[in-house]
């Protein structure tokens, strides 16, 4: 057989398996999944498509989504420019963009798993194995399907290993060096696509290295100095390279009291792997109760999304046995039995890993979602697989033979998990026809106005096509000609505005709470779109219209479009603001109904004069009403990081712009610096004297991310250097390198 078959069939092969697998996308239709949240990432880069055709190019504050947010916060924001950019200079549009990548990603993950079982001495025969289980493997299948920055991340999990074997096999410093650059920049790659992926990818490694380093001290041995130098370099190079984003999160964390998404849930197992549930889909694999798509028995992913594969835990089982003498066999059995522990939680009574994990600080996260340390799982279930395949195969002397058998088991994995290939179904449009012609009357009233499409109860994953649990200005964005859909909303909103995400019904008087109603009306939503996929919520219609005062623009089959006429501007003027003192932890959100409706603004920790009054201990309740505000304002949303407001006031007063309060934005009255208030819990503000002035609110990139930035450029650098001064004479001829 020619040696460049044998050298590239493998990882050709798996790039057609891959191909074939994604079939149901390559259609030319719109690319769907089970959730659809891959839904809102194409309405990012439509948007950001047409922010670049108006000349607005690249900004540090994104108010796209919901009331905005800084764009280097935003950690799949650079994919989404990429593929902006990329589909403005090819003509592709982004839907066919995301479907390559996708391929990639699922493609890159599988060579990793290949080169990363070549580097542990398996074949090619069963090295291919190995990248088809990683490749396909349906807990990574059914999460990366639906959002980018996950494919991406997890594409590259495997190299990592690859990187951490090639660090372990050096034998000169040089060597060490120039793999723990190679281990390093593979970390960025994963750590930058998700901080969780980057703890849970981080934590997987460590114990396999350290299992790894355990196996040497046990035999009288220690670790070559070569990988120990390689390793400093891979830890220095991570962190570098990664201080540009993890800085900006850790101050703004720390320091300013913005809390992340995760700061919501508790540090205990939200969503770990049931056992009974991977039990269930290996016993129910073969039986028609195993419906790829069918999401019965968990509440956020379909039940396939929990099957192991009985092809791939043989082939394991094979490799751990055949492989019983190797310390690369035994150190992947502990990552993964400690991956495979984590991700199941609470499920196994006194489990050791999720009792430790809840325990170390920063890591506690990772056991809100553990199930997905079952894509970790994979990794070691690819290597073991790829041990056992390789075993089989080497049962065979002639070459034919052998790789007739890795064609067969390579085969046996890919029907084994073909099911998930379901996850990739193709749509026609991601709107019903009179969705969209609400969607298009709405575009035509133009304006600054926000809309509202609450979060409600309905069959599984339809949620996703329709709604993404924010707000977004009137400026609707186009997937195709008959399909439009909005952004999602920034994590960091989510302790003012969570209240009125969600529409929920049950003993609820009015449809929504007086407090949900508020924070709508603080926004500037005035357009409300509820779906009718369920009797019930004609009954919430029908309560908003009689007690929170909405009225009915357009009813049709499936949507109700609402007005709020209480929806307040862009640009709101407070005659009196009520101060609250005490920090971030005095300010209750429960307050601004009360405070609203009097006609003042609660701002926090007010200084120097202005329209002051003290906030009692129930807020405004028990404050006199503070009447109108006699201003007139001129301005709109941010244009280059820039809010402009043309004031002509007969009295002082308090101006808030329902943009997010960040602390490194900026407001000068008249060109002269004021103070930034915070006000109504999160939006920008600034106290204004009487008479005719120009407000100009801007935003800066702070210090700090600037510090980031010249760290890791300077690493960016350093790692370059590196690179051509440590180059290899000759190729080491090494496979997988």
């Amino acid at each position: 057989m020619p040696d460049v078959v044998v050298r590239a069939g493998p990882c050709l092969a798996l790039a057609g398996v891959v191909l074939a697998f994604l079939g149901g996308w390559w259609n030319g239709a719109l690319p769907g999944s089970p959730r659809l949240e891959l839904t809102p990432e194409l309405g990012h880069v439509w948007a950001l498509m047409g922010r670049f055709r108006q000349g607005e190019g690249l900004s540090a504050w994104n108010h796209l989504v919901l009331t905005g947010q800084p764009v280097l916060t935003s950690r799949a924001w650079t994919l989404y420019m990429g593929m902006a950019l990329a589909s403005l200079a090819t003509g592709i549009p982004p839907e066919g963009w995301l479907k390559v990548l996708h391929a990639l990603a699922m493609a890159l993950g599988g060579w990793g798993a290949m080169a990363f079982a070549r580097r542990l001495g398996v074949g090619r025969a069963g090295a291919l194995v190995a990248g088809l289980v990683y490749a396909l493997f349906p807990t990574r299948v059914f999460v990366t399907v639906e959002a980018i920055c996950h494919a991406v991340g997890w594409g590259g999990l495997p190299w990592t290993f690859w990187g951490y074997e090639g660090l372990w096999a050096s034998r000169t410093r040089s060597q060490g060096v120039r793999w723990g650059v190679v281990l390093g920049l593979w970390l960025v790659w994963v750590a930058l696509s998700s901080p969780q992926m980057a703890m849970l990818g981080g934590v997987l490694l460590a114990v396999y290295a350290g299992a790894r380093a355990l196996a040497l001290i046990a035999r009288g041995m220690s670790v070559p100095q070569p990988a120990a130098l390689g390793g400093a370099v891979a830890a220095a190079v991570a962190v570098g390279l990664c201080f540009h984003y993890y800085l900006p999160a850790a101050a703004e964390y720390r320091l300013l009291g913005l809390r992340p998404y995760a700061g919501v849930w508790p540090k205990e197992a939200v969503l770990p792997a049931p056992l009974p549930l991977l039990a269930w889909a290996l016993g129910a694999r073969f039986s028609p109760d195993l419906r790829p798509l069918d999401h019965g028995r968990y509440i956020m992913f379909s039940d396939f999304t929990f099957y192991l594969g009985w092809s791939v835990l043989l082939l394991a089982a094979v490799g751990l046995a055949a492989e019983r003498r190797r310390a690369a066999a035994w150190s992947l059995a502990v990552a993964g039995a400690f991956a495979f522990l984590l991700a199941v939680g609470p499920g196994v009574p006194y489990n050791p890993v999720y009792w430790l994990v809840r325990r170390l600080p920063v890591l506690d996260d990772l056991v809100r979602v553990s199930f997905r340390a079952l894509i970790g799982f994979s990794v070691a279930l690819a290597g073991l697989a790829g041990m056992g395949g390789d075993w089989l195969a080497a049962r065979f002397r002639r070459p034919a033979l052998r790789w007739g058998v890795a064609g067969a088991l390579a085969f046996l994995v890919a029907w084994d998990f073909w099911p998930g290939s379901q996850a990739y179904f193709p749509v026609d449009q991601y709107l019903r026809p009179d969705e969209v012609e609400v969607h298009r009357w709405l575009d035509v009233q133009g304006g600054d106005d926000r809309y509202w499409i609450p979060l409600q109860v309905e069959p599984y994953g339809w949620h996703y096509v329709r709604s993404t649990s924010g707000w977004q200005y009137n400026r609707r964005v186009v997937l195709s000609e008959e399909a439009f859909q909005a952004p999602t909303m920034p994590w960091h909103a989510l302790r003012v505005v969570r209240p009125a995400l969600l529409l929920e019904v049950e003993g609820r008087e009015g449809g929504i709470p007086p407090l949900a109603q508020s924070i709508l009306s603080l926004v500037g939503v005035r357009w409300g779109l509820v779906h009718r996929n369920a009797p019930v919520y004609d009954d919430v219609v029908a309560q908003l219209v009689a007690l929170r005062g909405w009225r009915v623009l357009r009813q049709t089959e499936h949507v109700y479009l609402l007005e709020n006429p209480e929806a307040r501007p862009y640009l709101q003027a407070y005659r009196k603001a009520a101060v609250v003192q005490g920090g971030e932890q005095a300010f209750q959100v429960e307050w601004l109904p009360a405070c609203l409706e009097g006609g003042y603004a609660l701002v926090e920790g007010a200084a120097g004069e202005g329209p002051w009054v003290a906030a009692g201990e129930d807020g405004c309740a028990s404050l006199l009403p503070a009447g109108e505000a006699r201003a007139h304002l001129e301005g709109g949303p941010p244009v280059r990081d820039v809010i402009r407001v043309q004031v002509d006031a007969a009295e002082d007063f308090v101006l808030m712009a329902a943009e997010s309060w960040y602390p490194h934005w900026q407001v000068t009255v008249d060109g002269e610096k004021a103070p930034l208030l915070r006000v109504n819990g999160g939006f920008l503000g600034a106290a204004v004297p009487a008479g005719a002035h120009e407000v100009v609110f801007r935003y800066r990139v702070p210090g700090y991310q600037k510090a980031g930035l010249a760290v890791s450029s300077l690493t960016l650098l350093g790692v370059a250097v590196l690179m051509v001064v440590l180059r290899p004479r000759r190729s080491s001829g090494v496979d997988g390198e």
